[in-house]
Formats: C-alpha cells, sequence, structure tokens
C-alpha cells in the first residue's frame, strides 16, 4: 500500500465533528504526541534499549499521530504525496542554504 492510498483508507475511521476539521484534529494529533511523550519518558526511566515489544508499542502511538495528521490533511484536500514532496524540497534548500553557509565561512 502506498502513502496516498494509507491516506484514502482513513477516511473509511474518520469520525469526528467535521465542522470543527483541522481544528479539532491537530488537538488529537497534539493529544497523541503527548501519550508518545509519556511512553518514552517511561522507556527511558526504565531502559534504555528498545525491544520488539516497545517498538510495536511506539509503531501504535506513530500511527496514532500519523491518523489524525492524515485525517487533517484529507479535510484540506491535500494528499500525502503533495506534503511529502514540499517536505523533502523545503528539506533539499535548507540543506542547500546550510552548505552555501558553510562555504562562505570556510
Amino acid at each position: 500500500m502506498n502513502l496516498n492510498e494509507f491516506q484514502e483508507n482513513i477516511k473509511n475511521f474518520e469520525e469526528y465533528p467535521t465542522d470543527l476539521g483541522p481544528y479539532y484534529l491537530i488537538l488529537g494529533a497534539q493529544s497523541e504526541l503527548g501519550k508518545l511523550s509519556e511512553k518514552l519518558k517511561t522507556f527511558l526511566e526504565e531502559n534504555s534499549d528498545f525491544n520488539e515489544k516497545d517498538k510495536r508499542l511506539l509503531s501504535i502511538s506513530i500511527g496514532d499521530i500519523m491518523f489524525y495528521l492524515l485525517s487533517m490533511a484529507n479535510s484540506l484536500n491535500i494528499s500525502f504525496e503533495q506534503i511529502a514532496a514540499l517536505e523533502l524540497r523545503k528539506r533539499s534548500l535548507y540543506k542547500e542554504q546550510q552548505l552555501k553557509e558553510k562555504m562562505k565561512a570556510g
């Protein structure tokens, strides 16, 4: 399954007050990010290595965050492909700028 198919399939599970759209969804993503942060904090306190069970739990949390973010993209009619392309382009430009600054300084 490619990322756009994943995003499209998410629509089958979206249940939220659509009049609140992206506002509700970003709050959901933030809530899930807080849960992930708590899990990571607990792992740090208990053990510095992640076993397979830990990785599975973290993967589920990351998936929950992705669900809310991609649902927000759905509500704005933005595809995962568009998001990915813009992000890679932005990071590429940032890296180019860093290289130019290093060349000026060096």
